[in-house]
């Protein structure tokens, strides 16, 4: 037993020598005790000599721990693992799982003081283990030489070092975590993939020639990847060693030739990099062997463009976009610009003909019609738009956006019926969309459908929450639907709510002063109204000519002349209802000729009124 701790002694003052300041964690966990050489020796001597360590309890502490780990009761695992530090201070095994623990709950401090004595023990356990063999196959064998074999032979755990380096790199010691890799890879050179987690944490220390070895050093371990040529390219450029970073990639151009990829990213790499004469050299190389290559085509029309060659850069653009195998957002993403009134105004023509070529290259892709339907429609060609956003809704019928500019053209152009028509199939398919309700009323009311109207603005109306212009748009289409019902009560009411929700709305103002007015009724009300949305829309004829009215039916014939004048003034010579509202003021001031007169304008204008003829051939007024 004597040369037993011999050996011991022995072994630990190796160690000791190569690490002064290690020192193996006991079971309390955290904090490391300061022993001199010769106590810390006495210690580990005693331990070992005098073992009367109950393996089976500590085995047994062992596996209660890993199943408390295994099912996420951490707090118990930690508990145990620690117990069993304390029968065991060397064991490096729980020193390694509670390092674990705390990594992931994010304490990396206490993480770090147990790996790093888990480091340690593992070596010291590896030797003492081996020197113990040593001795009881031959109690005089040489105690230095077997701990020199033990040395040669040990091997740091894997494992062991890889949540060294993480735990040093989470705690920002990048120099740390980085010895910590390469001790891990000349340990295990076959264990490749921790190359990069080396040359990360290089690069995180600002090491980048170092970062860059280890690159040169995965590659010689795993040959040619595209992956390692490209972190060792973006180091060199940052190096500024822009030749050595073009002949990396040169290196995956010689070693893929039927791959146009590679050449690709040699081009890029030339053209974010200012070198652009080399990189439309490139391209014009990719395009030797495809002319049609869609990537080559965009990048040169990039260059072009860039350069203020435009005749250049359409060319190769609409070649590129003729490919139906280049992407439909790329090209899309192309022409955008032209809408959002980015490009000149003056490039209008290269946005129709390069949409154009777009649609034609994928006739059956609902947004290229929607897209050429934005431009056409931006253009102010109606026609032509209308007809690309349906092609867009046959194709594809779930995009509701195609729809409501559908919606927008059809009620732009009056045309009606099929705005009802067109807002009737959208009803099925967006039953949630407030906007198809209120067109498909506005169109049922154009088309003195009114009772329909007032169902479907009803049933539209609660759908526009948090919309309150959209909310007044119903209440008073509403209000005008109830108007031609003669439903009197419920047309007021429809506008009071309109009014509600904004009490400045001059349209509304106008139209609830007009029909009170045309029956006659709160015409105080009517008048004050109608004076606010002159005030809030001065100049607008229409609201003139309803303040010029309310004050006819009011008696105030005088100055329901003025209004009229203004009216008249500001365009109403050409409505066929103002024309008549003037003859009707005049022939009240006794001016019976010239209201004959105005009468007559209305006429050949076209007013539908049906007594018209009668007052013009009896020289009469008739209500």
């Amino acid at each position: 037993m004597r040369k037993l701790k011999n050996i011991f002694t022995w072994v630990l003052a190796l160690l000791l020598i190569v690490s002064v300041q290690a020192d193996a964690m006991a079971g309390g966990g955290g904090k490391k005790k300061k022993k001199s050489k010769k106590s810390a020796a006495f210690d580990i001597n005693k331990y070992l000599e005098d073992d009367n360590t109950d393996v089976l309890a500590i085995q047994q502490l062992y596996i209660d721990a890993s199943r408390a780990k295994m099912l996420q009761d951490f707090q118990k695992a930690v508990q145990l693992y620690k117990q069993v530090l304390n029968m065991d201070p060397m064991n490096d095994g729980a020193q390694y799982e509670l390092a674990q623990i705390y990594t992931e709950s994010g304490q990396y401090e206490p993480a770090r003081e147990y790996i790093d004595a888990a480091v340690l023990n593992d070596s010291l356990n590896f030797l003492i283990d081996y020197a113990r063999d040593g001795i009881e196959k031959d109690p005089e064998a040489d105690v230095k030489k077997l701990v020199e074999e033990a040395s040669d032979k040990y091997v740091n755990n894997l494992w062991y070092l890889v949540l060294q380096g993480d735990v040093l790199a989470y705690l920002g010691d990048n120099v740390g975590s980085a010895n910590a890799f390469a001790k891990l890879l000349s340990a295990h050179p076959n264990a490749v993939e921790y190359y990069f987690d080396w040359a990360y944490v290089c690069i995180k220390n600002n090491d980048l020639e170092k970062a860059l070895e280890v690159y040169n050093l995965a590659e010689e371990a795993i040959g040619l990847d595209e992956g390692i040529i490209s972190q060792k390219q973006k180091i060199l450029v940052e190096l500024g060693r822009f030749d050595e970073a073009v002949a990396e990639m040169q290196k995956l151009v010689d070693a893929n030739p039927g791959d146009v990829r590679y050449a690709q990213l040699l081009a890029e790499l030339y053209q974010t990099n200012d070198r652009i004469d080399d990189a439309i050299k490139v391209y014009q190389k990719i395009l030797e062997k495809d002319p049609d290559d869609p990537f080559a085509l965009l990048n040169l029309a990039e260059i072009y463009k860039f350069k203020g060659e435009r005749d250049k850069y359409m060319t190769y653009l609409k070649k590129a976009f003729a490919d139906p195998d280049l992407s439909v957002d790329s090209k899309i993403r192309v022409i955008y610009p032209y809408l959002l009134g980015i490009e000149d105004s003056s490039r209008k023509e290269e946005a129709f003909d390069l949409a154009q070529i777009v649609v034609e290259a994928h006739p059956t892709e609902a947004k290229t019609h929607a897209l050429y339907g934005d431009l056409l429609y931006q253009d102010d060609q109606k026609e032509e738009a209308l007809a690309q956003y349906k092609e867009a809704a046959k194709l594809d019928e779930s995009v509701y956006e195609v729809w409501q500019q559908i919606f927008f053209i059809l009620s732009e152009m009056e045309r009606n019926q099929d705005l009802a028509e067109e807002t009737d199939k959208a009803l099925e398919l967006f039953p949630n969309q407030p906007i198809v309700y209120f067109f498909n009323g506005l169109a049922n009311s154009q088309l003195k459908e009114y009772e329909k109207a007032v169902k479907v603005l009803n049933a539209g109306k609660d759908l526009a929450v948090g919309n309150i212009a959209l909310k007044v748009q119903f209440y008073s289409s509403l209000g005008d639907a109830y108007n031609n019902l003669e439903k009197f009560k419920e047309s007021d009411k429809a506008f009071e709510e309109a009014l509600k929700y904004d009490e400045d709305n001059s349209y509304v103002l106008n139209n609830y002063s007009y029909y009170l007015s045309l029956r006659g009724e709160n015409l105080d009300r009517a008048k004050e109204m109608s004076l606010r949305s002159n005030e809030l829309d001065p100049g607008n004829t229409s609201f003139q000519d309803t303040y010029a009215w309310i004050l006819y039916v009011s008696g105030n014939y005088k100055d329901a002349l003025t209004w009229i004048e203004k009216a008249y003034a500001s365009g109403g010579s050409e409505s066929p209802v103002i024309l008549e509202h003037y003859g009707d003021i005049l022939y009240q001031l006794g001016k019976v000729d010239e209201a004959v007169s105005y009468w007559q304008k209305a006429l050949d204008k076209g007013s539908d009124t049906k007594n018209l003829p009668q007052k013009i051939a009896d020289k009469k007024l008739y209500e």
